[in-house]
């Protein structure tokens, strides 16, 4: 803690979901740490979101916490919090080919342990793919700075948990490994969406359709004007007082890739395409997959890789469709090439998600139920 304030430092940031979600549920971010370049544009250009929280340009695997709070300003017991979502590219369902402990990209996952070794937070907790635990069971146990964890005193409870329960128009399941020293047991984020839950989930239409304008095979602009008022609760409150959306844009396709759109019903994937259409092959079912206006997204991988199709027009979703299914505001601007856009996007940290983690985060530490 610095004065009143309850401070949070993050880890693997990317654009700052996690960040946003916090900030909202009222801890102060010391900083966001990511070695990505355009992660740092798009964080700085969206400060106001995050309370003004400085950016840290930082490899992690290399960083020594030492080093990062001393370019922070901020002494080791101030942060109360550690929070991150080291990539997973090892561990994702997507990732057929090289989805083991061994993928280097794994290694990573101990860099947040280490460094929760290091800065002994009251708490830590990182956000990742269930595919951690369901495609390794041992895996954290091989990571050697995770073990010591216990030994430092910390609890340690593995979550899983489902964005679409706080809000967010996305079926995204996602483990949540949290740590603390408080002598008390967390009990995760309270869901608040879905049956038997007092609001209902939040549909692909509900986010999406009706107030942003059709593309009609263009390309869009970073700045567009609504068609009309928010056709939804969801689409009001992830407008706020945006006057123009920001990133309504897609990448173009060759019309071979067009005419193959263009067979899949509503629901339907890549088995509905003829073979004389398709020409290509396949291996996982999320490809060509076309969204249902009814139901909330599938999990927003890389949609762009994953072919993932607008439920009423024949293309990709734009940067600001997937932005809005993983709830970032409108107003929130993401930086750099349209594919490192898609990227960034797909990778975050649902802000709904991370408010709601971040609330019951906040109870943990002051021991309010």
């Amino acid at each position: 803690m610095i004065g009143n304030d309850i401070v949070a430092l993050d880890l693997f940031s990317g654009p700052g979901g996690m960040s946003l979600g916090l900030a909202r549920a009222g801890f102060t971010m010391a900083a966001a740490v990511d070695s990505e370049r355009h992660a740092e544009r798009t964080y700085t250009r969206n400060s106001h979101h995050n309370r003004g929280a400085r950016f840290v340009l930082a490899d992690l695997s290399l960083a020594s916490s030492a080093d990062l709070l001393r370019q922070i300003g901020v002494g080791r017991s101030d942060i109360a919090l550690l929070a991150g979502g080291p990539p997973c590219k090892g561990f994702s369902s997507a990732n057929m080919r090289t989805r083991n402990g061994q993928n280097p990209h794994n290694r990573l996952v101990d860099d947040f342990f280490r460094i929760a070794v290091e800065i002994r937070p009251q708490i830590f907790v990182m956000e990742n793919v269930m595919g951690l635990v369901w495609f390794n069971e041992d895996f954290l146990q091989q990571c050697e700075h995770f073990t010591r964890l216990a030994s430092l005193g910390y609890e340690i409870d593995l979550l899983r948990t489902n964005a679409l329960h706080y809000g967010v128009p996305q079926n995204r399941e996602r483990l949540l490994v949290i740590g603390n020293r408080l002598g008390r047991r967390p009990s995760g984020p309270r869901p608040t969406h879905g049956q038997g839950l007092g609001k209902p989930t939040v549909t692909l239409g509900e986010a999406i359709v009706g107030d942003l304008p059709p593309l009609k095979g263009e390309a869009g602009s970073q700045v567009c004007d609504y068609i009309s008022e928010p056709s939804s609760p969801y689409q009001r409150a992830i407008r706020g007082r945006a006057r123009r959306a920001h990133n309504h844009v897609v990448t173009g396709n060759s019309e071979a890739v067009k005419l193959r759109m263009s067979k899949v019903p509503v629901g339907g994937n890549w088995r509905d395409i003829p073979s004389e259409y398709l020409g290509i092959s396949v291996s996982h079912s999320c490809l060509y997959r076309r969204l249902d206006p009814a139901r909330p997204s599938v999990t927003l991988g890389n949609f762009r890789k994953n072919m993932l199709i607008h439920p009423c027009e024949d293309r990709h979703l734009s940067l600001r469709e997937a932005a809005r299914l993983q709830s970032f505001p409108d107003d929130y601007y993401f930086d750099g090439p349209t594919t490192v856009m898609q990227q960034q996007i797909a990778d975050a940290t649902p802000p709904l998600l991370a408010e709601a983690l971040g609330r019951s985060l906040l109870r943990l530490l002051t021991g309010k139920r």
